[in-house]
């Protein structure tokens, strides 16, 4: 019974992904973070693995040992909302918010 206690601990909160979704991911395949990532959706949510990356690559070591691929992780931050005003000065001077110039370039 312990073990399954463990199988059902959530290790990716944002896509409610468990320890036992994991390891079925494992069982069909996956050898790498992003291997786990294509067949679960794990660290696709707000956190972009910042949060669960860590412990998914922990069990995937504990699982396969060697076998385990490499993987770049992407360092991306949490995706967080921005106001409007944050984003349409970043623009540069001139430019519109469809990128497509001030007017009827291209038209």
């Amino acid at each position: 019974m312990g073990s399954r206690v463990g199988e059902e601990r959530l290790v990716c909160r944002c896509r409610e992904v468990s320890e036992a979704d994991v390891l079925e991911a494992v069982r069909d395949g996956a050898r790498s973070l992003r291997g786990v990532k294509l067949r679960t959706r794990a660290m696709t949510g707000l956190c972009q693995g910042q949060t669960c990356g860590p412990l998914i690559e922990s069990i995937l070591r504990r699982e396969l040992g060697p076998r385990l691929l490499p993987d770049e992780r992407p360092a991306r931050g949490p995706v967080r909302a921005l106001p409007v005003g944050t984003l349409a000065s970043a623009l540069p001077p001139g430019a519109s918010p469809g990128g497509r110039g001030t007017g009827g370039e291209g038209r």
